[in-house]
């Protein structure tokens, strides 16, 4: 199955009014029309009714205890047009914490991809506190993006891939190879040497597999995560374990997808 077809079968997408959401939704609609597989979208706005406050939500979905379930509404209504028009769409509004119900929707629908905006808080506050963000990258049973930035026609003009030889890894390569061939987009893998002992060969052997021999290989003599969170790429591919919960804490694509100036997609 090419993953630029199958990845974007079913996206639950967060939407809650802000910019970030938004962007986030024209992302998915630019990878979806790009890769050219029919594709559900489900726009899920989450109406909380709780007093507490989901740091890393936003600050619109913050105030629900008084934001009525129709302006929610409208907000994913709103965002439609940004979406293929041979995409299916559907809107759900739900009640609860923001996190576990967007958990929840994922596991109903059998999404493929999960989607949201980032707002940019401070990794640590997400992990204490509850972030939609890092419930999702703890949690979600599908790969996740968390999207920066905008989505403009060219989007994603430029395509990264963090490797280290694994098989994880190597699902990130055949992911990001994909998605550049599908968008045109160029490519490029880095190979972070410091802290680790990756496989180099390995990560060639695959990138030549996946998006063919001239597809550039950087060395970084940096940690993962430094190496990676100062790339500038649209969209910057990275592998998880498929770690859950407190196991996951830590890891290195979780730290990416926080730490990272650009949109990043996790791939399990």
């Amino acid at each position: 199955m090419d993953p630029d077809r199958t990845l974007f079968r079913c996206v639950v997408c967060g939407v809650d009014g802000t910019e970030e959401s938004r962007a986030a939704v024209a992302q998915v609609g630019r990878l979806i029309e790009a890769s050219g597989g029919e594709s559900r979208v489900v726009l899920v706005s989450v109406w909380n009714t709780g007093a507490s406050v989901a740091v890393g939500w936003s600050p619109g979905i913050a105030r629900t205890g008084s934001f009525p379930q129709e302006e929610l509404r409208a907000a994913a209504d709103g965002v439609r047009p940004l979406l293929p028009a041979a995409a299916t769409v559907d809107t759900v509004v739900v009640e609860g914490p923001p996190g576990p119900m967007m958990l929840t929707e994922a596991g109903r629908h059998q999404a493929t991809l999960v989607a949201v905006g980032s707002h940019d808080h401070r990794r640590l506050s997400g992990i204490l506190l509850g972030s939609v963000a890092a419930q999702l990258l703890h949690e979600a049973p599908c790969p996740v993006l968390m999207a920066r930035g905008q989505a403009g026609d060219r989007f994603p003009a430029r395509v990264a891939v963090g490797a280290d030889g694994s098989e994880e890894s190597a699902r990130a390569v055949h992911t990001a190879a994909a998605i550049a061939k599908a968008c045109g987009s160029e490519l490029e893998a880095v190979v972070a040497t410091g802290g680790g002992t990756p496989d180099p060969a390995a990560v060639r052997s695959a990138l030549d597999a996946a998006a063919g021999p001239d597809t550039p290989l950087r060395m970084e003599s940096d940690s993962p995560v430094d190496a990676l969170s100062r790339l500038d790429p649209d969209l910057l591919v990275v592998g998880s374990r498929g770690l859950q919960g407190i196991r996951s804490l830590g890891s290195v694509s979780e730290r990416v997808a926080h730490e990272a100036r650009c949109s990043v997609l996790v791939v399990r």
